[in-house]
């Protein structure tokens, strides 16, 4: 799980940033480009205009948000985090984030920070940094990757840990948006919610609804798999109705490789 979050938020972050130069959205909502911006501790912004040397000052209050690319800071918290140096990972990202939390990767260095919390075994304390983030205000759309992470992180935690009631007002507002993806997601950790509490006839209609109401979404093969395995517990013949629509859809996938281990086939 912790592996499979960190690559897709690394793609979105990276994908982001090479179309992304340094900017500070003003209060007119007019994008200022700057060739360098740094954060001072009371929030005013140091910056200098991409077509000069001169440094100015704006302060906090005065303008929306500041963006900039990844920072060196955060590449090196991101590569702790991907070889399994969790300690490591998690004193960098929260170095990074005092740094550049007023830059655009506030939300991104709690969610690395989290994860590597995770990895060492503190999910309560992971999750105690992701709450924070409960009421966050939105400003900078680029975000919306690092927001999305961060949801489906602290609502994994929360389940992990069977604090389903805190994770059910995460799921019910990610299910309620416009994404298909966060909806699909929401609709299987409802399922596993329900499997865990040992409700599998329930558990088997949230997956067949994460299943048939979205298409060629990244959560559709552990849709598939999770909803073939309860329908299985259930000694329900649709089990393999799905299992072959997973072998189909998804031959090389990592669920369709799990699924072949359970029945004892040859990978």
């Amino acid at each position: 799980m912790k592996r499979g979050l960190f690559l897709l938020s690394a793609v979105f972050a990276v994908s982001l940033c090479a179309a992304e130069e340094s900017l500070i959205r003003t209060l007119e909502n007019r994008d200022l480009k700057v060739s360098s911006v740094s954060a001072l501790p009371d929030g005013t912004l140091e910056y200098t205009l991409a077509d000069g040397k001169v440094k100015t000052k704006i302060r906090s209050g005065n303008y929306l948000y500041a963006w900039v690319p990844m920072p060196a800071e955060v590449s090196r918290a991101d590569a702790f985090l991907r070889n399994g140096s969790f300690a490591q990972a998690a004193a960098a990202y929260k170095a990074a984030y005092d740094k550049y939390k007023l830059l655009g990767w506030d939300l991104y260095c709690i969610a690395g920070e989290s994860e590597a919390l995770a990895g060492l075994g503190e999910k309560e304390e992971a999750v105690k940094r992701l709450d924070q983030l409960k009421n966050y205000k939105l400003q900078n759309m680029r975000l919306i990757p690092h927001l999305n992470r961060v949801r489906r992180l602290n609502a994994r935690l929360c389940i992990e840990l069977g604090k389903y009631e805190d994770a059910m007002p995460i799921l019910n507002e990610m299910s309620s948006g416009n994404d298909d993806s966060n909806a699909a997601f929401a609709f299987l950790q409802k399922g596993n919610i329900l499997r865990r509490k040992g409700e599998l006839k329930e558990a088997s209609l949230m997956y067949l609804q994460a299943v048939l109401l979205f298409g060629k979404i990244p959560e559709r093969p552990e849709a598939l798999y999770s909803l073939q395995s309860v329908l299985t517990e259930l000694k329900d013949p649709n089990a393999a109705k799905f299992a072959a629509m997973l072998r189909k859809e998804y031959p090389d996938n990592l669920y369709t490789r799990r699924l072949s281990g359970a029945s004892g086939e040859k990978k």
